[in-house]
């Protein structure tokens, strides 16, 4: 899904949006910058319309990131991406497959705002920042396009982290709203040491891999077995 790519640095047109909301949108990504380590537990909510309380469907995501190596979980579904592989495991297809990280097009996602964001920004005709609680405020986005309404991005003042991203859009000329909350989020997390291994899945044997006990039910698919 598009929108769960939330860590792609926002780039936009200084020049198209007031001085203060560009600011703004710079200092959330700045608190971001040049970290090494990443941790942060995030909730997918999917709304019936735009004022509804009713939730459609709901995903909760954990993102470890160190360096270049990744490790995503949403649901039932975990991903470890390094320099030297890709694993996938599905609980519901109970599937594990490895694959060669130079096939698989999945680029390593950043900390900021996501870049779909920009998308917006660009046919959004007016904007403004209110105060939203205490320690936050919110950035209001008109958009009005056949498919997107309105954005809204709540952040910390005082640091500049994100809290939650709101979007309004219509699917089928349905209006749906769609929820991004940061729940937890920590910087510079230190890890253990198996978290971006394949350890807890598979084991190595001479140049091929075999299923952990643990997962001896599951289906294994392996591309880049024999070629070390």
């Amino acid at each position: 899904m598009k929108k769960t790519a939330l860590f792609v640095f926002l780039l936009l047109s200084l020049m198209a949006h007031s001085q203060d909301l560009t600011n703004e949108l710079l200092s959330i990504n700045k608190h971001y910058e040049n970290l090494k380590n990443f941790e942060a537990k995030i909730s997918y909510k999917t709304y019936a319309d735009f004022t509804s309380d009713k939730v459609v469907e709901t995903k909760t995501m954990l993102v470890k990131i160190q360096a270049n190596n990744l490790y995503n979980k949403i649901d039932g579904t975990e991903m470890i991406k390094t320099s030297d592989f890709v694993l996938l495991k599905s609980d519901e297809d109970k599937t594990i497959t490895l694959f060669d990280p130079s096939s698989f097009a999945n680029p390593l996602p950043s900390y900021g705002l996501d870049s779909t964001i920009n998308g917006f920004l660009k046919i959004c005709k007016s904007q403004k920042i209110v105060k939203d609680g205490k320690t936050t405020n919110r950035i209001k986005l008109d958009c009005p396009s056949p498919q997107y309404h309105n954005v809204e991005i709540v952040y910390d003042k005082n640091d500049y982290s994100l809290q939650k991203i709101v979007i309004f859009y219509d699917i089928n000329d349905q209006k749906t709203r769609f929820e991004i909350e940061y729940i937890t989020q920590k910087l510079n997390s230190t890890f253990e040491k198996d978290v971006f291994t394949f350890e807890k899945y598979l084991k190595k044997v001479k140049n091929n891999y075999e299923l952990e006990s643990a997962y001896k039910d599951y289906a294994f698919t392996c591309q880049i077995c024999n070629e070390k």
